[in-house]
Parts: C-alpha cells; sequence; structure tokens
C-alpha cells in the first residue's frame, strides 16, 4: 500500500472513530475509552512498520557534492604511483595498514614541526608516510587544483580517500589514521 493510501487510512481510521458517534465528540474524547486507543495504537502501529520511511527525515540534497567527491577520489586514484612510488621518502613499515603522502611545500613555517609529529606517528606502526619536497610538491598540487603560490596552506596531508591543507595537529592525525586503518 502506498504512503499516500496509508496515510488516508490512518486518518480515515481516526475520522471514523471521531465522527460515528451520537453525540459530537472528538477524537481526543474518544480516545480516552481503552479500547478505542488501543485498536487506534495498533492501527498507528501497523501503519509505522509497513511505511517506516514516515518516521525517517528525508536525506539532505548534496547539490551534485557526490559528482565533486567521486571525480576527486578517481583523481587521488591516477595519482597514487606518484603520491606512493616506492622509491619516495617515506618513514614507518612498508607494510603499514595507511598510506599517507605529504606534500611540505615553501615557505611552509609549520612543515619542520608536521615532519617531526609525522616521524612519531609512523613510528606507531600504523601509517607509512611519503614525504614530498617543494618541487613535487607543487607540481602535485597543481594536478590536485589546490593553490600553490603565496596562500597555499602547506603542509598539505593526502589519504587514499581524502585531502587535508595545512597543518593538522597530531592527536587528529592519529584519529583519521586509526579510523582508515580499523576498515577491512
Amino acid at each position: 500500500m502506498g504512503h499516500g493510501l496509508r496515510m488516508g487510512v490512518a486518518v480515515a481510521l481516526g475520522l471514523a472513530m471521531a465522527g460515528q458517534t451520537a453525540t459530537a465528540q472528538t477524537l481526543q474524547e474518544r480516545l480516552q475509552d481503552p479500547a478505542q486507543k488501543r485498536a487506534f495504537q495498533r492501527a498507528l502501529h501497523q501503519l509505522f512498520v509497513d511505511e517506516p520511511q514516515l518516521l525517517v527525515p528525508p536525506a539532505p540534497q548534496t547539490h551534485g557534492f557526490s559528482a565533486h567527491a567521486a571525480r576527486d577520489k578517481a583523481l587521488l586514484k591516477g595519482l597514487w604511483p606518484r603520491l606512493f612510488a616506492p622509491k619516495a621518502a617515506a618513514l614507518g613499515a612498508q607494510d603499514a595498514p595507511v598510506k599517507l603522502a605529504v606534500l611540505m611545500g615553501a615557505p611552509c613555517p609549520s612543515c619542520q614541526a608536521a615532519g617531526t609529529e609525522l616521524g612519531e606517528l609512523a613510528q606507531a606502526g600504523a601509517v607509512r608516510v611519503y614525504m614530498h619536497g617543494p618541487t613535487s610538491s607543487a607540481e602535485l598540487a597543481a594536478v590536485l587544483g589546490l593553490e600553490t603560490g603565496q596562500n597555499a596552506q602547506w603542509p598539505v596531508y593526502i589519504f587514499a580517500d581524502m585531502v587535508v591543507r595545512g597543518h593538522v595537529p597530531p592527536i587528529v592525525l592519529a584519529r583519521y589514521i586509526d579510523k582508515r586503518a580499523a576498515r577491512p
């Protein structure tokens, strides 16, 4: 039974219970009778069991965001060989479950601190960090459509499914890494 028909049945049930009496009782007055109240509750319960979408709010409109995300993920996948090249300078175990490429551009006042923090995270074992210097970072950032001039936000952290620009505190990076390490 369709949504409109089910809702019509519920409304009709309520009106029938309220309107077919010798006195002009309201629905609220009719539901004071325990038998009538139970019948109405059962009808509503069955309606919501049959049509659960009545209780769930509609999904928010993404206005094409999913298409942009899919395009960006495809771009990252295409750059994978350059971002995570076996011969690239890297920190951490080769078999770490999470791969992270880090673009360190110039000028980058926070890149030295980020490098130290990334080294500590790599030693923990869940991530292998591929470090890219200013030249390759600028080239990769341009391919990704990121700012490379004076307004660039270095470092840039690139996971297989996400790009984060600007220095990220180690506790936040650890959460990103743990979340990805836990995926099957």
